[in-house]
């Protein structure tokens, strides 16, 4: 398994009319990120672009896409992002893109939070299960 970076930093909250959920490497100097995003309210137009399901981005808006996240796992040592051909071949990464998660970065529960709202189902919380 490979993984894109270590995140070491949790973000989850709604900015104005957009739900964003993210992990960084850093809270304030950050150079590698993955972000989800949905508007609360799409348009008509919105829709018309396809502009009105999640969004993600991954270290810059130029490696970004709406739609084909088949699936989001978290686990207490990853998180798992599963993308259609499409998207991964968008983002530049393969279907399956992993992140690191630092012990220390903190709670998760704003993130997750954040992530159901915007898309229901979507993340599967496997944080503390053993098997």
């Amino acid at each position: 398994m490979s993984a894109l970076f270590t995140a070491r930093y949790a973000y989850g909250n709604a900015e104005g009319q957009v739900l964003m959920a993210g992990l960084a490497d850093d809270q304030f100097a950050t150079t590698r990120y993955v972000l989800f995003s949905k508007t609360l309210n799409p348009t008509k137009a919105d829709g018309r672009l396809g502009h009105d399901g999640l969004h993600i981005a991954i270290d810059d808006e130029q490696r970004s896409a709406y739609g084909g996240i088949l699936a989001v796992n978290l686990t207490d040592e990853i998180l798992e992002v599963i993308l259609n051909d499409v998207t991964a071949q968008s983002l530049g990464t393969g279907r399956r893109v992993n992140i690191l998660l630092d012990p220390s970065i903190g709670s998760l529960e704003n993130f997750c939070h954040t992530m159901e709202r915007m898309a229901p189902g979507l993340l599967t919380d496997q944080r503390g299960q053993r098997d």
